[in-house]
């Protein structure tokens, strides 16, 4: 089995911004999943018609908007991890707002405190 790449996503060479323009959908609203399965689906060279209503109606498929469909896809399946570092494609390092994790021990306590006042 091969070796899993580390940091890929810090690697990959991604034009902020670029499959909107190609695809002429605002880079403000999000891009449909179904139009990112059906450029994917297609292949290099067809022309097919955009199922959503956003963006140009008739689309040619090409090597590299399929490619840029693929990574837009998989950005938009990956589940986000709290308690890891997010980078941006800038650079900067963002770190989440962590939950409090409440512990079996505390709860336990504090429950033991609560029926001990109450037996009072």
């Amino acid at each position: 089995m091969p070796k899993r790449k580390k940091q890929w996503i810090q690697k990959a060479k991604v034009k902020k911004g670029a499959l909107s323009r190609q695809l002429r959908i605002p880079e403000k609203e999000d891009i449909p999943m179904g139009l990112l399965n059906k450029i994917v689906s297609a292949k290099a060279g067809e022309t097919i018609r955009n199922p959503t209503k956003t963006g140009k109606r008739r689309i040619k498929v090409t090597r590299l908007l399929e490619r840029r469909a693929i990574l837009a896809r998989t950005f938009k399946r990956m589940r986000r991890r709290p308690w890891k570092v997010i980078q941006n494609i800038g650079g900067e390092k963002k770190m989440p707002k962590r939950k409090k994790s409440t512990r079996k021990g505390q709860v336990r306590k504090t429950a033991r405190r609560a029926y001990k006042k109450r037996k009072k």
